[in-house]
C-alpha cells in the first residue's frame, strides 16, 4: 500500500534510457508529487549528482555513453557526500552475477524490470526512502 506522505516532495534522480520505460514510472512517481531528475547516462547522472543531491537515486544498469550503471553506483557509493543515498537498481539483468554485484557495490534493492510493477516499484522506493531515516 502506498504513503503519499513518503515520496511527496522527495528528489529522485531517475538512470534510464528507455524513454517508454521511464516516462511510465516517472507519471506514477509525479502523481505522488516526487521531484525527478532525469538522466538518460552516466555522464548526465553525475552532472545532476553534482548539481543537486537527490534523496534517492533510481539506476539502470545498461545505459549508452561509456559509464554503465555499475560504474556509477560505484562512483557514488565512492563519494564521502552521496553514498549515503539509498540506490534502487531497476535493470532488465536478471543475471544472479548481475544482482549480487549491485548488492555489493551497495544498492539498497535490485529489482529485475520484467518482474515487477509499478506499485512494486513505488513500494522499493518507499522502503529505501525508510530505511535511510532509521
Amino acid at each position: 500500500m502506498t504513503n503519499k506522505n513518503t515520496l511527496a516532495s522527495k528528489k529522485i534522480l531517475f538512470v534510464e534510457d528507455d524513454m517508454f520505460f521511464a516516462n511510465m514510472i516517472s507519471m506514477k512517481l509525479g502523481g505522488l508529487g516526487c521531484v525527478l531528475m532525469n538522466a538518460i547516462n552516466g555522464e548526465q547522472a553525475m552532472s545532476a549528482l553534482e548539481k543537486d543531491k537527490p534523496d534517492l537515486i533510481i539506476l539502470d544498469l545498461l545505459l549508452p555513453g561509456g559509464m554503465d550503471g555499475f560504474a556509477i553506483l560505484e562512483k557514488i557509493k565512492g563519494d564521502t557526500n552521496l553514498k549515503n543515498i539509498p540506490v534502487v537498481i531497476l535493470s532488465n539483468l536478471g543475471r544472479i552475477e548481475d544482482v549480487e554485484k549491485g548488492i555489493r557495490l551497495g544498492a539498497f534493492r535490485y529489482l529485475t524490470k520484467a518482474l515487477v510493477s509499478p506499485s512494486e516499484v513505488i513500494e522499493n522506493l518507499e522502503l529505501a526512502l525508510n530505511s535511510k531515516k532509521m
